[in-house]
């Protein structure tokens, strides 16, 4: 059986709160948890970011920081870079003059990146990493 994600859900309405964590206790793998830092995921429903949301949100940015280089989407700091490299136009020579790897080592890189991205080409997986702030 598949892992359950974990989703903390933060709501300024009590009612939205109320509705949104009945949606997701009824999805199949889904836990809701009640500590934000048990999370794999959070749900923001707000109409306007008070204090309270805005703690919610910047405990979230802390997180994702502290996670980014250390397998965030399973990726590594050399995965990281190797990344930003890609979204600013590298082709693979470039990344390895400018990392100082070989075009081979480079290559074995962007295909582990495109594989835990789920990315079907390194468009694609510049795309995905912009997406979920890995760039």
């Amino acid at each position: 059986m598949p892992e359950s994600i974990t989703v903390f859900v933060h709501a300024n309405d009590p009612a939205a709160h109320a509705e949104a964590v009945r949606s997701l206790a009824f999805q199949p793998g889904v836990a809701v948890v009640e500590d934000p830092a048990a999370a794999g995921l959070a749900v923001i429903v707000a109409d306007k970011v008070d204090e309270p949301t805005a703690e919610v949100i910047a405990a979230i940015g802390r997180r994702m920081r502290r996670t980014a280089g250390t397998g965030a989407a399973g990726l590594d700091q050399r995965h990281l870079e190797v990344l930003r490299l890609l979204a600013a136009g590298s082709d693979t020579a470039d990344i390895a003059r400018a990392l100082c790897y070989s075009e081979r080592t480079i290559k074995y890189l962007v295909r582990g990146i495109t594989t835990r991205l789920g990315a079907r080409n390194r468009a694609h997986a510049v795309a995905c990493a912009m997406r979920i702030g890995l760039i």
